[in-house]
């Protein structure tokens, strides 16, 4: 674990391991030593059918998270994966450029996209953080992000993802289906990292 993005030692960090679902389950609390180095490991004895509605049982996608008391900061892992050699760097930030592109009816000034930076576990329907009124021309910005993460999934390999969840409404129709635009993050860099959403 890093501290900072120059590569300064996390050391001495809380480190709290949830399996989550709708609640987080504590699994265990560990500490980077000196060095920022940790390790965990667990088992998992229980998937998925430890409560019902209306007497049948739901199944859904539990959440593997470690969370770092002293910088609030939120990493969502693979769940069930063994995971190695994997670095978190506690002072990356998101320094973002969100492009639209279309293929066919673009963005007009009685359309509106509506979208969230988030991992697509956490978004609620209909439920956004900002919205971008049309016209907007091919490949155009909607939006550039500069700020803290704290809330950061990563791959299998333990590359951060740069999720977009967003929505269209327009003027003739109801709001569409929402979607997800995913991308790889680039950890601890000075330039831009970009999303593109396309409208098919």
């Amino acid at each position: 674990m890093y501290a900072t993005c120059q590569g300064e030692d996390g050391s001495l960090k809380t480190i709290d391991f949830y399996i989550s679902r709708e609640y987080n389950y504590l699994l265990g609390t560990t500490h980077t030593d000196t060095n920022g180095n940790f390790s965990f490991t667990y088992k998992l004895v229980r998937r998925g059918l430890d409560w019902t509605f209306n007497g049948a049982y739901l199944f859904g996608i539990d959440l593997t998270k470690l969370i770092i008391e002293e910088d609030s900061i939120e990493y969502i892992i693979p769940n069930q994966k063994s995971m190695e050699n994997l670095n978190l760097h506690l002072g990356d930030s998101i320094n973002l450029d969100i492009y639209l592109d279309f293929i066919n009816k673009p963005l007009l000034s009685t359309d509106t996209i509506y979208y969230s930076l988030e991992p697509p576990h956490y978004y609620e329907e209909n439920t956004f953080d900002f919205k971008t009124s049309g016209p907007i021309p091919n490949h155009g910005v909607i939006k550039h992000f500069n700020s803290k993460w704290k809330t950061v999934e990563v791959d299998e390999y333990g590359i951060p993802m740069l999720n977009v969840h967003w929505g269209i409404k327009r003027s003739d129709k109801n709001f569409s289906n929402h979607f997800i635009t995913r991308s790889t993050k680039t950890s601890c860099i000075i330039k831009n990292d970009s999303i593109t959403i396309t409208l098919e």
